[in-house]
């Protein structure tokens, strides 16, 4: 019992600190070029990989110790294999052949084992998720006080125009090469994209959560938690998390729409529309001081990264240059000193660096996840849909892979999307307090 407390502790823990992308451990540097990104030049470890490390720990001492949960978790990692987990494992797979050919073997070496422990975290988390209502409850409730804790931060960033010196924390400071005079708000992330896709997964469970108590006394409150995350995603003025979110809201609503009372779609489409209203009113405040901006936050082509990453795909687009790897070969080649920075687009990101296999292998993971959506859970239609949002993001940033700490956070989503599609049908409630075991 007790190692079965650690663990949903640790994966409350893990799925909270993969929010705070700042404070590292650096174990080791494999270059010293400062015009590269720190987290790309090396092995350094995160809050979430801390936890997540002694909760493998903890998950192999259950192992050893709990005949039981041995062969039920067996089975799920057997069921999940004959499924979208294959993918991932195949994944796994290709990239440790690239340690072989990398530039830097070890680099190559500890992301690709970076990924293996991301997935046990998928598989673990997917287990507990399917067993007990109560556990979802902690899950569902881990989820939504880090969107909320988060974007409490970033609401007090937005008001102050500038970052709260919660440096310590891993707080950044406006780069000194913002071209803005507002302050896009980037909580403890290392970036206002990466806030609005951590939201994105909060949000997206809020609102099933504040569906399965509509008819209790936490509806309100749900609701203002609701608005809160809104605001947060506001406050980050990212427009691939726009995208991300109405991908989200596109690819639950049609297949609930019909079973769902008439009050609450009247209160889905003026919530919309109020929150259109007020998000746009908000962002044209914050663009106010410096209107040539508001082409710029809104219609400007942003800056994709693409020439210094597009030479590599060209010279390596089967094998990659190997995981981890992309910055180090962008940064041996170049001999300038301007700011280095990969492409902003996961699919190219994860093309450059594992190759054209690691990439349809990565879609081939993420495309089974959303076939095999259980139409017939509001937990499956909820997680699912977030994945087809980060799907869309991935096409204009590259976070939910190439910073650790949100490829954690990702996978956890993986787990989720995994364990909810063995769910019983349900009538799109989130919590269910009488339900036992599963």
């Amino acid at each position: 019992m007790l190692l079965f407390r650690l663990q949903i502790l640790l994966v409350a823990a893990t799925l909270f600190l993969s929010g705070i992308t700042g404070p590292r451990l650096t174990v080791y540097l494999a270059s010293q070029q400062g015009n590269i990104p720190l987290e790309f030049r090396g092995i350094l470890l995160s809050l979430p990989d801390l936890t997540l490390i002694v909760l493998l720990l903890v998950t192999a001492a259950r192992l050893v110790t709990e005949a039981d949960y041995r062969a039920r978790l067996l089975g799920f990692v057997q069921w999940a294999g004959r499924g979208a987990g294959k993918w991932w494992v195949l994944l796994l797979g290709w990239m440790l052949i690239g340690v072989f050919f990398a530039l830097n073997g070890a680099v190559a070496l500890y992301s690709s084992l970076h990924l293996g422990m991301a997935l046990a975290l998928a598989l673990i988390l997917g287990d507990l998720f399917l067993q007990h209502e109560r556990i979802r409850l902690v899950v569902v409730g881990t989820l939504i006080a880090g969107g909320v804790f988060q974007a409490g931060i970033a609401l007090l960033q937005a008001v102050n125009g500038n970052a709260l010196g919660l440096s310590v924390l891993g707080e950044v400071e406006p780069a000194t090469s913002a071209v803005t005079s507002f302050y896009r708000a980037p909580g403890l992330t290392s970036s206002p994209n990466h806030l609005g896709g951590y939201l994105l997964i909060a949000l997206a469970i809020g609102a099933l959560t504040q569906y399965g108590f509509r008819n209790t006394r936490w509806r309100i409150p749900l609701i203002g938690i609701i608005g809160l995350l809104l605001a947060g995603i506001v406050t980050t003025l990212s427009r691939s998390t726009a995208l991300g979110v109405l991908s989200w809201a596109l690819s639950v609503l049609p297949f609930v729409w019909t079973s769902l009372p008439y009050i609450v779609r009247r209160n889905l489409i003026s919530g919309a529309m109020l929150t259109i209203l007020l998000g746009s009113a908000w962002a044209t405040a914050l663009l106010a001081a410096d209107p040539t901006n508001i082409y710029q936050r809104t219609f400007a082509p942003r800056d994709f990264f693409f020439v210094e990453t597009w030479p590599l795909i060209q010279e390596n687009p089967i094998l990659g240059v190997g995981a981890g790897n992309l910055m180090l070969e962008v940064g041996a080649r170049t001999v300038d000193q301007t700011l280095l920075q990969p492409v902003r687009n996961a699919w190219l990101y994860i093309w450059a660096e594992s190759g054209l296999p690691g990439v349809l292998l990565f879609f081939m993971g993420c495309w089974a996840l959303l076939r095999g959506r259980n139409r017939s859970s509001g937990y499956s239609l909820v997680f699912t849909g977030a994945l087809l949002g980060i799907c869309v993001i991935a096409l204009f940033d590259h976070y939910f892979w190439a910073v650790h700490p949100l490829r954690v956070y990702f996978f956890g989503l993986v787990g989720l999307c995994l364990g909810s599609q063995l769910l019983p049908a349900s009538d799109w409630s989130a919590v269910n307090l009488d339900e036992g075991d599963a």
